[in-house]
C-alpha cells in the first residue's frame, strides 16, 4: 500500500477538510495536502463594481416600492397591488447584491474542501448535495497560480471560457475547477508542476 499522509510532506490547511478528504482518496494514492478557502467575509476585485450596481439597483428598487406600497395606502385599486407585487422580486434582487451575496459567498466558501493526491485535484463543494470534481494530475496543462494580499493564492486548472453573443447578449460559459485562495498556494504549485 502506498504511503499516506503526513509522511509525504503534507501541508494541510483543514482538519475538516483532510477527513472529507480521506473518505475520497483511494488505496492507490497518497493524500499530499488538504484545505480550504478562504473563511468568512471579505471584499474583493469585483465589488469595486458590485457594490456601486447594487446601491443603484436597490435604491431604484426600494423607491418603486415605496411608491407602490404609498398608491396602495392612498388608492387600494388593483393596480396598485399590482405595482406592489412587481416590485418585490426588485426588491430582493437589491437585497443580493448589496448584501446577500456576501453572505452566499461565505456559505459557498465555507462548504468547499480541496485536496492534492500523487494522482489528483479533488474539490468538493456544496450543502447537503456534495459535488466532486476530480481531475487527472496528467491532465493539468496549464496551472495558472495568482497571488493575494493575503498571504494566499489562487490556482486556476485552465481557462476560462471567453464571453460570447449569444442572442444579443455576452454569456460566459462555465468556470474552470480551481482551488481558491489557499494557504500554501506556492507550494500546491510547485506539487502540481512536478518540482
Amino acid at each position: 500500500m502506498a504511503p499516506r499522509g503526513r509522511e509525504r510532506g503534507m501541508k494541510t490547511g483543514s482538519r475538516e477538510a483532510e477527513t472529507v478528504m480521506r473518505r475520497l482518496v483511494g488505496a492507490d494514492e497518497s493524500l499530499l495536502w488538504s484545505g480550504v478557502p478562504r473563511q468568512g467575509l471579505f471584499l474583493q476585485l469585483r465589488d469595486l463594481w458590485m457594490i456601486p450596481l447594487g446601491l443603484v439597483w436597490g435604491g431604484f428598487a426600494f423607491f418603486w416600492e415605496y411608491r407602490a406600497v404609498q398608491s396602495l395606502r392612498e388608492s387600494g385599486g388593483p393596480e396598485a397591488v399590482g405595482m406592489v407585487l412587481f416590485g418585490i422580486p426588485f426588491v430582493l434582487t437589491g437585497l443580493y447584491l448589496v448584501v446577500g451575496r456576501f453572505f452566499h459567498d461565505a456559505w459557498r466558501r465555507r462548504h468547499t474542501w480541496y485536496g492534492l493526491t500523487d494522482k489528483r485535484a479533488i474539490i468538493v463543494s456544496g450543502g447537503m448535495r456534495r459535488k466532486v470534481i476530480s481531475l487527472p494530475r496528467a491532465a493539468m496543462v496549464e496551472v495558472t497560480l495568482t497571488r493575494h494580499g493575503d498571504g494566499r493564492g489562487t490556482l486556476v486548472f485552465g481557462r476560462d471560457a471567453p464571453l460570447r453573443m449569444v442572442g444579443g447578449r455576452y454569456i460566459r460559459g462555465p468556470r474552470v475547477p480551481r482551488f481558491e485562495r489557499v494557504e500554501n498556494a506556492e507550494w500546491l504549485y510547485r506539487q502540481i508542476m512536478g518540482g
